[in-house]
């Protein structure tokens, strides 16, 4: 029992060390992993030392893959072979052996990057696996990102796969609505994200044009870089395949800013090379 408390402690810190740093606050990437790692010393006492090394880890996969390969990232303090992510191209096997904290850092990096041979693998080990993240704010941020893959599947996809896509990401959609209801901004932009996004696959033009404007005003009332960066550029999205450029141009802009005010350089450089020309 002690053991069990012991554990739930260390959950508790965790989800405190992840969740308020990257999720909510949005910290930089170039400091975060210096400040998890302080969090975790703290928190060894307490044991567990698998899911401290399994955070650290996660947070160690998004600064290799967000961050300029150019510019080294620090390396983890808590690393440990055994729970190590790898950084190269996952395999059906890893997807379906990642935990939660791993899983929900592939899944951020995979979508920001645009790396669409890897969502099919990644949704699929994240169905079901959504409630074994520890704590609220983690479940909600892999819920978001699997409702954009979906979402960006279901743009090309054929009738039947279109139609389980959207399917799944109206039940998403609904779990993100519940959670919204407590009235934390964080959550409530991650809900207006969301429900633009399936506005738009419906062709619901002024539904979705409210929820983006709703998403990037609770953003900036909560100063949160990354959301900020991913609703500026999901809105500039938006109007880009409507051909809107004027409309899409200073979206774009604004969020290639705010992605390298995060410190997520390569996610802004990939974004800038797709700016539409005057």
């Amino acid at each position: 029992m002690a053991q069990h408390q012991d554990d739930i402690c260390v959950s508790t810190l965790a989800e405190h060390a992840l969740s308020h740093l990257l999720w909510l606050q949005g910290t930089p990437l170039t400091t975060l992993s210096e400040r998890l790692h302080k969090q975790q010393l703290r928190s060894k006492r307490l044991g567990s030392k698998r899911l401290g090394a399994s955070l650290d880890d996660s947070i160690g996969y998004l600064l290799r893959q967000l961050c300029d390969s150019t510019s080294e990232p620090p390396p983890s303090p808590a690393a440990d072979e055994e729970n190590r992510l790898t950084t190269g191209p996952i395999t059906e096997v890893d997807a379906e052996n990642l935990d939660g904290w791993p899983l929900l850092a592939h899944c951020t990096a995979a979508f920001l990057l645009d790396e669409r041979t890897r969502w099919p693998r990644l949704l699929h080990a994240a169905d079901g696996l959504d409630a074994a993240l520890p704590g609220q704010f983690a479940q909600v941020e892999l819920t978001l990102f699997t409702l954009l893959m979906r979402a960006e599947l279901a743009r090309n996809a054929g009738r039947a796969s279109r139609g389980q896509l959207l399917l799944q990401g109206e039940h998403d959609l609904c779990r993100l609505d519940i959670t919204g209801q407590s009235g934390n901004l964080d959550i409530q932009t991650r809900f207006h994200l969301a429900a633009a996004e399936m506005a738009a696959l419906y062709a619901d033009t002024e539904r979705a044009m409210d929820h983006f404007e709703q998403a990037l005003a609770c953003a900036e009332k909560q100063a949160t870089l990354h959301l900020q960066a991913l609703a500026c550029e999901r809105y500039g999205l938006f109007w880009q395949r409507q051909n809107r450029h004027a409309l899409s141009r200073p979206l774009l802009h604004k969020a290639t800013t705010r992605y390298l005010q995060w410190g997520a350089t390569r996610k802004a450089a990939q974004l800038s090379t797709g700016f539409p020309s005057d």
